[in-house]
């Protein structure tokens, strides 16, 4: 069962950043064909550029695998810059804490991922991505010494402009993402709702 988790999870975001890569290949043919058949190049119109870089805030809930954890919740904060084209990188920290129950003990979980993310529609409002972190994960179970394994993190998500323009310096979004845990750790799905500050 947990086994098929991780392959729908893998086969998830490798589908979304195909769908991505095709998406971009195509438009950048498609302008390519307007600009030499129809259009000079000095009758360009030359927009704004978008934002590059964006301070993300994070709150949502984390669902421990193995039957001693259930959901808890959990905030995050990450920095991004985009790269090139529609691929960014950048860095998130986040935590979480769950007490599950006199009998055991509660797990402190704290991660600091580097990302990089594929933004599927960025210059023309919803925009769609998938990506993965990695990065250092510490657990911490009350009345024991705290460890540090490597995580490893799919996610898929999506941010709405306020403005419904890709230049808007806020937008809303959400997040889903399959922590995978190395040193025997229990694995953890989380799901987020965002605000997004672009500059």
């Amino acid at each position: 069962m947990k086994v098929t988790k991780k392959i729908n999870w893998f086969s998830l975001t490798f589908l979304f950043l195909g769908l991505g890569f095709y998406s971009y290949v195509s438009k950048a043919a498609t302008d390519e064909d307007y600009f030499e058949n129809e259009k000079p190049r000095s009758e360009m119109s030359h927009h704004p550029e978008n934002p590059k870089t964006s301070i993300s805030l994070m709150s949502g809930v984390a669902n421990t695998e193995g039957p001693r954890y259930s959901a808890a919740y959990q905030w995050g904060v990450g920095v991004s810059r985009v790269l090139v084209g529609p691929i960014a990188a950048g860095v998130e920290v986040g935590s979480y804490k769950k007490d599950p129950g006199e009998a055991d003990p509660t797990l402190t979980r704290t991660k600091l991922l580097g990302k990089i993310s594929y933004n599927i529609n960025p210059d023309e409002g919803i925009n769609p991505y998938a990506g993965v972190g990695l990065g250092p994960v510490w657990d911490r179970l009350s009345g024991e010494s705290t460890t540090v394994d490597l995580g490893f993190v799919p996610f898929i998500g999506f941010d709405v402009p306020l403005t419904g323009k890709s230049d808007s310096p806020a937008s809303l979004g959400a997040d889903a993402s399959y922590a995978f845990i190395y040193g025997g750790k229990p694995d953890v799905v989380a799901v987020n709702g965002k605000v997004k500050f672009s500059f």
